[in-house]
């Protein structure tokens, strides 16, 4: 921006012992700051100037002062401004920092978070024998985290994690039945449905039961002193337990 009567209207210039010069600035909150490097040549410091005014206009200014806070530390603040989440999603997320993030990337200043170092962290996870599945919710946490120093602190100007694939999970592919395998199931479907008519026989009858006209293969409307031997399974040998029978015993009688 144009300057009059040799006063800047965004920020002042200063020379230091040094010769070099270094700029400072007010913040949105009208608090000054100063430039965490210097230069050699105050047209530089001019241009280091308009640049931030033109990213304050914009919205992509980030604080550098606030960069300097610790990852873990903008973490449990994160965290504890989100009341709304689900106890059990706190825990999720509180573990998570504590187990596979802080232990890397804890005592790393936000401004000195970037995509390398995040990719490394990854593929740490990884070799350290962390699913891809765990390795991914620990990422989106992260993103998660990171979008609001972004978007709504302002503490960062972009977004280091931009890891392509690195927040998918991926499924393992379901188990699909063989030819074979689907016959052997009709089979299956075919003398349970036998074995079901037989036990309906012998409900209506009574068959088995001295005319209770309980089903004679279900051990629950049978005696202990009455039960036949192992027809079809081993009784058990405590009340309340279930018997070990075949498929078609179960279906038909449970």
């Amino acid at each position: 921006m144009a300057n009059r009567n040799r006063h800047r209207r965004f920020g002042n210039i200063r020379k230091r012992a040094s010769g070099r010069y270094q700029v400072r600035y007010p913040g949105p909150d009208g608090r000054m700051r100063t430039g965490p490097v210097t230069y050699e040549r105050k047209s530089d410091a001019e241009r280091a100037l308009s640049l931030i005014e033109a990213q304050m206009i914009s919205g992509e200014w980030a604080d550098s002062d606030r960069s300097k806070i610790k990852f873990q530390d903008y973490a449990a603040y994160w965290l504890a401004q989100r009341p709304g989440l689900r106890p059990r999603t706190i825990d999720l997320y509180a573990w998570l920092c504590h187990k596979h993030i802080n232990p890397y990337l804890g005592g790393v200043p936000l401004g000195r978070l970037s995509t390398p170092m995040i990719r490394e962290w990854r593929a740490g996870l990884l070799r350290s024998g962390v699913s891809v599945s765990m390795a991914a919710k620990a990422y989106r946490l992260l993103r998660s985290i990171l979008a609001t120093a972004v978007e709504e602190d302002k503490i960062l100007a972009r977004n280091p994690c931009r890891v392509r694939g690195a927040g998918t999970e991926r499924a393992p592919e379901r188990p699909v039945l063989t030819v074979a395998q689907v016959f052997e199931l009709a089979e299956l479907v075919a003398v349970a449905r036998s074995a079901m008519s037989g036990c309906s026989l012998l409900a209506v009858t009574g068959f088995g039961t001295g005319g209770t006209g309980s089903c004679a293969l279900c051990p629950r409307s049978i005696p202990a002193d009455r039960r036949p031997k192992q027809p079809y399974g081993q009784w058990p040998r405590k009340a309340g337990q279930t018997p070990i029978t075949t498929a078609a015993t179960v279906l038909s009688c449970c």
